[in-house]
């Protein structure tokens, strides 16, 4: 992964949110929303994906913090207006990006150690995301084993992976 953009705490810093960007986007681009949302005892951690070849749009590299293809993309489409039966039988057909997913998963748990270390209590750390992103924020939440102060997903895309997860019941 490329470097984060971190915009410091004005004040005390009691708090952390961690936020993934979408596919093809970057830390930069949200920026405006950790100023906009005047939380001055907030440090917000935007890191970046690795640059990787998308299958999604033909090979072309971007950010991406994991493989989606086209196929898992239609089936997504399809399973939202299903029954949750239905949907668990077409999501047991696909197959996640599992080592990219595995790999930034560790990296964003590997942030929320650094805010631990740096003395900011896990029940204080909120990781979050837009699309792609908040699929890994929702995957690292479930994988951080501890209770974190909370998880985002904005307009999220939902891997195999993670309703997989649900059915069976997530993480405790």
């Amino acid at each position: 992964a490329e470097p984060c953009v971190v915009e410091a705490a004005e004040g005390a810093h009691t708090a952390t949110v961690i936020f993934m960007h979408g596919l093809g986007g970057t830390g930069s681009d949200w920026e405006g929303m950790c100023r906009a949302m005047r939380l001055p005892w907030v440090k917000f951690v935007l890191p970046t994906a690795a640059r990787r070849p998308v299958a999604l749009w033909n090979g072309t590299a971007a950010p991406s913090w994991f493989q989606v293809s086209a196929g898992a993309l239609k089936v997504h489409s399809e399973a939202l207006n299903a029954g949750a039966e239905t949907s668990m039988r077409i999501y047991s057909k696909l197959r996640d990006d599992e080592e990219c997913m595995e790999e930034s998963t560790a990296h964003v748990l590997s942030l929320v150690q650094n805010e631990v270390d740096a003395g900011v209590p896990p029940e204080r750390v909120v990781v979050a995301g837009y699309s792609q992103g908040a699929a890994l924020a929702v995957n690292a939440a479930l994988s951080a084993g501890v209770r974190l102060g909370g998880v985002a997903a904005l307009s999220m895309f939902q891997p195999p992976r993670l309703a997989r997860l649900a059915a069976e019941g997530g993480a405790e």
